[in-house]
């Protein structure tokens, strides 16, 4: 309910401001749908949290400890554009790890292995921030734009451990971060009012308890067909 309460009003917010948008500027609606693939420098830290599991392995936390992972996932997005601005209304993106990673640790003053599976990423932009994009227009049937994306994402991921007084076990550890990503596209119409576009999208900052305040964290490149 708390939640509920928090975005309510950021949501009808942003549904008035890009309703007064679109009569003002007759811009028109579109539908995004990419797919894309990307590296982070560093990977997102998890904690066990689950109440099924031995007390003394709850707040086990799988460190990033350097490692990267690779991951490639899908994303959809929906709002209103002209030729000079986006208003980009709700930006959802998820994405599956390809690599994992291990670490120490110790519980009860026992040594244990900590092996983490493939790392699973949902993400959803906040969106005052997405109406802050811009277009440009480069020639008939082309175009360029930059919009940022900021939000939360929450990671997820089937761990392994091994060698703990309550025996070898597999658990759920996961943690919720925020971002900071820029979103450049350069697009071609594919029909009237279809588009493809190549995207890059660096990672800027990412913080929360799953990255500490890390800045240039990798990103992702993609295609993205807009209807």
């Amino acid at each position: 309910m708390h939640l509920r309460s928090v975005l309510a009003p950021v949501v009808a917010l942003a549904g008035l401001l890009v309703s007064r948008e679109a009569s003002a500027s007759g811009g028109q609606w579109f539908l995004g749908l990419e797919g894309y693939t990307g590296w982070l420098r560093e990977a997102p830290s998890m904690q066990l949290h689950s109440d099924s599991a031995p007390r003394s392995l709850v707040g086990l936390s799988v460190p990033s400890n350097g490692n990267g992972l690779g991951f490639a996932g899908a994303s959809a997005d929906f709002g209103i554009a002209d030729d000079k601005r986006v208003l980009r209304l709700l930006h959802l993106r998820f994405a599956q790890g390809f690599t994992s990673y291990s670490a120490p640790g110790s519980t009860e003053g026992t040594p244990i292995s900590i092996a983490s599976g493939s790392t699973s990423l949902f993400e959803m932009s906040i969106v005052p921030f997405d109406l802050l994009g811009f277009r440009v227009k480069l020639s008939d049937g082309w175009r360029f734009e930059a919009l940022p994306d900021v939000g939360f994402g929450y990671a997820w991921s089937s761990v392994r451990v091994t060698g703990a007084p309550t025996g070898d076990a597999s658990y759920t550890f996961d943690n919720w971060y925020a971002y900071v990503r820029a979103d450049f596209n350069f697009c071609g119409k594919l029909g009237e009012t279809s588009w493809m576009c190549a995207s890059v999208q660096p990672n800027l900052a990412e913080f929360g308890s799953a990255f500490p305040s890390l800045a240039f964290n990798g990103g992702s490149i993609g295609l993205r067909v807009e209807l």
